[in-house]
Order: structure tokens, then C-alpha cells, then sequence
């Protein structure tokens, strides 16, 4: 019950977070045209609400027969708290798009004009792949209570625990996991730590041209520069590390994987959530 809640209550901060953002982002758009970087948060805002909104529900939509804590659904509704959890893999990916674009303004000197031809079409193939794997997931039964039924439905096998033909529903989930969440997540840290890296080295680096020339000074922008991408890196792997490493102890040990599960949620919710609104 006590993850549950604090599930929803990270969900429902999530929420409040993500709307401010959007009505801040809508706001501008009445003034003026939106810049590349605010049309990339927008799009980052909306799968995020998707999700935040799928995540407040907890375990309602969860199908009766599960016997979770305050499990009311079915089959329908779970699929569809499943589908709409898969969208935070959108948002990771945005992520990245955002991290890439801040690359391009520092360290490469890149236009409006040639930013926004890549930004177009990072919309459309991020769009297609992402929604073909939360799509060919409902016709595959793969959106069911997840390994931790607590969390709500997702990518799962149905009965819990059954592997290959054993189960009705999700026989390959697996493979949604891997390549629709996993391979996202991994690549949004990767690419968010390498453009910090590289956005640090360029200050670092124009700050000391300017010290050679001015014979003097310190790397105090630089060192900003980096508290902030640390900052930065930290808030996204923060997001999902500690549930990814307690699904893993779940899943091959039964090694303490509930308390594990309830830290990470208490640092999504104080690290992540409030720091958003």
C-alpha cells in the first residue's frame, strides 16, 4: 500500500509539474513563434503527461483478478495505463533531443534554421518508432501488471511469473522491454553525459584562451557549467536508475527488492518531481 501511494503521489507531482510547463509553453505561443528549444520541451512535456497521468493512477486500472491493493480494473483498462506509461520512453528521448540541441548552439554554432531542418525530423521519427512500439504492444497482450504489480500495468506477463507458453497474455514481452524502454533509457544517458562532457570541455576551453590573453583569471563560468550538467545528468539517471536496479534484483535475486523499490520512489518523488515544479 505504502508504495502504491507514494507512486501516486510522485505521479501526481509529475502532473502538476508537467501542466505548469505546458501552459508556460502555450503562453509564449500566443506572443510569438516558439524557438526549436521550446517546441523540443513542449513535445518532452506532453509524453511526460501522458505518462505522469497513467502513473497517478497506480494500481486502479490493474485487473481485479491481479490482487493488488486497490486493483478495480480489466483487461482493457490496464492495457491502456500500459500504453500510456510507455510514453515516458518519448519523453527520455527528448531528453536527449534537448541535450543534442544545446550541443549544437555552444559547441558547433549551429543556426535557427539548420537546427529546426533536424528538429523536424527528429519529431517524425521519434513519433513512428516510439508509437509503433506502444501500439504493436496492445496487439501482442504485451501491457499487463508489471513485475511489481504495485507499479500498475506495463510490460508484463499474464498469469505474473509464467514464461513462454505458460502464459495467456505478454509471452514476449521481453523483447518490448528491451528494445521500446531499455535501449531508450541507456541511450538518453549516454547522449546526455557526452554532450555535458563536450558542452564543459568547450567553456573550459574558451575560458582559457581568454585567461591567456587577459594574463589572468579563473574557471569560475566553467565550473558552473559543469556543477550544472552534473545537476542535469544526475536529475535524468536519478529517474529511473534506482527502479531499473531494484526490477533487476527482482527479477534474479529476492534480495530486499520492495525496500529498494520504495527508496527509488522516494527519490523520483523529492529528487525528480519537486524539484520540476
Amino acid at each position: 500500500m505504502a508504495i502504491a501511494l507514494v507512486h501516486c503521489l510522485s505521479g501526481c507531482l509529475s502532473t502538476i509539474g508537467n501542466a505548469l510547463i505546458f501552459a508556460s509553453v502555450i503562453s509564449i505561443q500566443r506572443k510569438q513563434k516558439l524557438t526549436s528549444f521550446q517546441r523540443l520541451l513542449l513535445g518532452l512535456t506532453i509524453y511526460d503527461l501522458m505518462h505522469s497521468v497513467a502513473v497517478t493512477a497506480t494500481t486502479l486500472p490493474v485487473r481485479k483478478d491481479a490482487e493488488v491493493w486497490g486493483s478495480m480494473g480489466n483487461v482493457a483498462t490496464c492495457t491502456a495505463q500500459g500504453f500510456f506509461q510507455q510514453q515516458a520512453q518519448a519523453a527520455f528521448w527528448y531528453s536527449s533531443a534537448m541535450a543534442l540541441y544545446f550541443l549544437g548552439k555552444i559547441r558547433y554554432s549551429l543556426n535557427d534554421r539548420t537546427i529546426a531542418r533536424y528538429e523536424n525530423i527528429f519529431h517524425v521519427v521519434t513519433f513512428v518508432i516510439l508509437e509503433t512500439f506502444a501500439v504493436s504492444a496492445i496487439f501482442v497482450d504485451a501491457y499487463n501488471p508489471m513485475w511489481f504489480s504495485e507499479l500498475g500495468c506495463w510490460f508484463g506477463p499474464w498469469p505474473s511469473g509464467c514464461e513462454g507458453d505458460e502464459c495467456e497474455r505478454g509471452k514476449h514481452y521481453e523483447y518490448f522491454s528491451y528494445f521500446g524502454a531499455i535501449v531508450f533509457q541507456v541511450a538518453t544517458f549516454i547522449i546526455i553525459t557526452v554532450c555535458n562532457i563536450l558542452i564543459f570541455r568547450t567553456f573550459r576551453k574558451q575560458e582559457r584562451q581568454m585567461m591567456r590573453y587577459a594574463g589572468g583569471g579563473d574557471l569560475h563560468l566553467s565550473r558552473e557549467i559543469a556543477i550544472q550538467g552534473f545537476l542535469y545528468s544526475g536529475a535524468a539517471l536519478n529517474t529511473v536508475f534506482w527502479g531499473f536496479l531494484s526490477l533487476l534484483m527482482g527479477t534474479y535475486t529476492n534480495f530486499g527488492e520492495d525496500a529498494l523499490l520504495f527508496f527509488s520512489l522516494m527519490v523520483n518523488l523529492f529528487c525528480v518531481h519537486i524539484f520540476e515544479i
